[in-house]
């Protein structure tokens, strides 16, 4: 989520400004609920459409266990 906030600094956007999540976990049962905690902390309230999605490994990095993908609406520029 640190990298999360980096990426939407870089392009003009905040937390609240995600709109839609899709999250991949390797073991929905041995993560679901540590993700989802942080998830909820990180957000403060802010809501945004998720789906999830378990898979057999992520295809980066063998030993990874989660990965996520945002998307986000930049604000009007006034």
């Amino acid at each position: 989520f640190d990298h999360l906030d980096q990426a939407l600094r870089a392009a003009g956007c905040e937390r609240h400004d995600v709109v839609n999540l899709i999250r991949f976990f390797v073991d929905v049962d041995a993560d679901q609920d540590v993700v989802n905690k942080h998830q909820k902390e990180w957000f403060g309230g802010h809501i945004p459409t998720s789906t999830t999605v378990e898979v057999t490994r992520l295809a980066t990095d063998p030993r990874l266990r989660f990965e996520i993908h945002v998307v986000a609406a930049a604000p009007a520029e006034a």
